[in-house]
């Protein structure tokens, strides 16, 4: 047994040009050595499975609903072709969490064959919502490298619903952008969030603008409001830092912002639930101190996390776009503040730069109290591993 992990790391390595006839049930012992979380281990796992990764599948291979985190894992990194059938299984799973049916797609995703392509088309079927979405992002990305072939007659527009939707309530919209149709837009979240969009743009005229942004602003749902807050407000408040770190914060209570009016969710994932434009927040105070936790909240844009920094696209048709940058390939993949991945060509593109402002809402737009930054702090803290 060999307990160093870093020299079973090496060894791993060494086994790379190793045929597994010769090296089979020592890459096996090393493999079985895997704890589910380190990373570098995984990878040297996958360096010396290059090319032995059904070989390794064969022996390893447990029913799609009993793998564990560490299975999840493995076949995330070696994607044997004939896994696809088990992947698919999970991927369409009702009784698996978001987080697993997503890496199960994940793992489809790196597989380049007809199979994994259709099993990826059927997954989209048995999913909605964010999920729905998430299998639309890898079809469009596939469609445009090692899936092209297997995707040209499936029309991924037509797959999308909500785009559909939401692309047919902005073009009737600016068909005619009159009071009437600006208040049937705030009469709906989606409507909202298609208005919102259309306003960080500038799309619409002056006087429609100013009406759709104070809509906006008092709208009844917190994400949108909070949103609206953050790119159309002007409005701040100073916080006494020192006064809010001395006071007792309520968990419970904090929780309750956290989803709701602080809007946190709709970025941040928590124990694996919650969105991705943000960092995991799970373990966020091993990070930062309580000061810069708080600094973090109240003023998002003063320290912006590395691979979480925003882009500022200027178009050729003078439309804005500012997002998280998810690939700098040809179209660019930009993430917006509502969660939605935009895809621009390069050739549309006349600026871009890194953003100084984080598109994080600050505290003061969305209306946070010191009390509710002491309470969400206190949630924070609580968090339960």
């Amino acid at each position: 047994e060999i307990e160093d992990v870093s020299l079973r790391r090496e060894i791993l390595l060494s086994l790379r040009d190793v045929p597994f006839v010769k090296c089979g049930s020592q890459l096996l012992q090393l493999i079985s050595y895997f704890d589910g979380e380190d990373r570098w281990y995984l990878e040297a796992i996958g360096v010396a499975a290059d090319g032995k990764e059904e070989l390794v599948y064969k022996e390893i291979k447990k029913p799609a609903m009993k793998w564990d985190k560490r299975t999840e894992k493995l076949m995330w990194r070696l994607h044997p072709v004939s896994s696809v059938e088990q992947l698919m299984k999970r991927a369409q799973s009702h009784t698996l969490s978001a987080a697993q049916r997503k890496l199960a797609i994940d793992t489809l995703a790196f597989i380049k064959t007809e199979a994994a392509a259709t099993a990826l088309v059927d997954t989209h079927s048995y999913s909605d919502g964010e999920l729905g979405e998430y299998c639309l992002w890898w079809l469009g990305n596939r469609k445009r490298n090692h899936w092209k072939a297997y995707l040209t007659d499936v029309d991924l527009k037509a797959l999308n619903k909500t785009k559909v939707a939401f692309d047919k309530l902005r073009t009737d919209f600016l068909k005619k952008p009159d009071e009437a149709a600006l208040n049937a837009l705030l009469a709906t979240v989606k409507g909202s969030k298609v208005l919102l969009q259309l306003t960080m743009q500038g799309d619409l005229p002056a006087e429609i603008q100013e009406m759709a942004v104070i809509g906006l602003l008092k709208h009844n749902d917190v994400e949108v409001a909070g949103l609206a807050k953050t790119f159309h407000s002007t409005k701040k408040s100073q916080y006494n830092i020192a006064r809010t770190l001395g006071l007792k914060g309520d968990a419970l209570r904090g929780k309750g912002l956290f989803y709701g009016k602080g809007i946190c969710f709709s970025c941040h994932k928590v124990s694996g639930k919650g969105g991705e434009v943000g960092p995991e927040l799970t373990a966020i105070t091993k990070k930062f101190d309580q000061k810069s936790l708080l600094d973090a909240i109240i003023d998002p844009s003063s320290g912006i996390l590395v691979g979480y920094e925003s882009v500022s696209l200027v178009l050729n048709n003078g439309k804005n776009v500012e997002g998280a940058l998810l690939s700098d390939k040809d179209p660019l993949i930009v993430r917006n503040a509502l969660g939605q991945n935009v895809e621009i060509l390069k050739k549309d593109i006349k600026t871009q730069i890194i953003s100084k402002k984080s598109i994080m809402p600050e505290a003061s737009a969305i209306g946070l109290s010191e009390q509710d930054l002491a309470d969400l702090l206190s949630y924070l803290n609580n968090i339960k591993k």
